[in-house]
């Protein structure tokens, strides 16, 4: 009995692995070594917000791109592995704590927003040492080909300098009514309604506008009348942006839906933005440079890499 029921169970469980086996199929092979699909669709869900929203044409491109990154980081670990670059624990520890350090959060909040990913922190971690030692390959590699000189530099600045000329700054106001993202039709159709009266009282002859939005605002500027300050391009949502710079100055806008509700707003000021100098930002340019350059070798040298391997893609 009890040698019919392990049989059973060996069995079923060889019948199990098989049928994982069709399940995670092969994505690719690099030197005899296999990418799982699952891998694939892992870093697929880490890196593109909701793929499952896009067409077929899209997510086959995306599906691409991401095997590609996958076939270059085998390529590279192979490397790094027969070089002997070990990351230590310390490095790693380092690493982990610039990450909290940058953004402003601590090992509790960053395992609940891994979690999120469907991450565990033991895996984040393998993630970022594989990480660290590519870096580590990729500096013994071609750090010695990167050569940016002072005339790179000041090329550099007068090209970044003729681009900022024409950029411009704001200031502005606003009133928010707020609305939750996922609102139904009639709250946000009430919303909709308090904002447009909103844009009424903006306009009459002789508004005030900051008391207006001291009075009526929701958002965090209201005690400040709505103020924001100057802003360039790049700083705000993308809808709230490009409906202020499209304002004259003293001009209100419509109603602006964001994910926080509905935004009035007025520009108050339109401006310049003012240059730095040359020696102000020589060695945030520099930087820039080198890794631009490092970045153009790295395509190289994984080109490199490529050719020298046996890749075979099953996309």
């Amino acid at each position: 009995m009890r040698k019919g029921l392990l049989g059973c169970f060996l069995f079923c469980f060889a019948a199990f692995a098989s049928s994982r086996e069709l399940v995670d199929r092969v994505a690719a092979v690099v030197n005899g070594e296999i990418i799982p699909w699952s891998a694939l669709e892992k870093r697929l869900r880490q890196e593109i917000p909701s793929p499952h929203l896009l067409d077929a044409e899209k997510y086959r491109a995306a599906q691409k791109l991401i095997l590609s990154s996958l076939i270059d980081e085998k390529l590279m670990d192979a490397q790094t592995k027969a070089l002997a670059l070990e990351t230590t624990n310390e490095e790693l520890n380092l690493a982990v704590e610039d990450i909290l350090r940058q953004n402003n959060v601590n090992l509790e909040q960053l395992e609940s927003l891994l979690a999120r990913e469907g991450l565990t922190l033991v895996a984040y971690r393998a993630q970022l040492k594989a990480q660290l030692g590519r870096m580590k390959l990729i500096r013994v590699k071609l750090q010695s080909k990167v050569n940016v000189t002072d005339e790179d530099v000041k090329a550099a600045y007068e090209r970044w300098a003729k681009s900022e000329s024409s950029e411009v700054e704001l200031h502005a106001r606003h009133i928010l009514i707020r609305l939750d993202s996922n609102a139904d039709a009639q709250a946000t159709q009430a919303a909709l309604a308090k904002a447009q009266n909103m844009v009424s009282l903006a306009r009459a002859p002789g508004a005030d506008f900051a008391a207006l939005a001291k009075q009526h605002g929701e958002g965090s500027s209201a005690a400040m009348g709505g103020d924001l300050g100057y802003f360039k391009r790049g700083v705000m949502m993308p809808e709230f942006e490009n409906a202020a710079f499209a304002l004259e100055t003293g001009q209100v806008s419509e109603p602006v839906r964001t994910n926080l509700g509905f935004h009035i707003i007025k520009m108050e000021d339109r401006r310049a933005l003012p240059l730095a100098s040359l020696e102000e930002v020589k060695e945030s340019l520099r930087q820039k440079l080198i890794q631009e350059q490092m970045e153009t070798y790295a395509r190289h040298y994984s080109q490199e890499l490529r050719a020298q391997a046996i890749i075979e893609e099953k996309l």
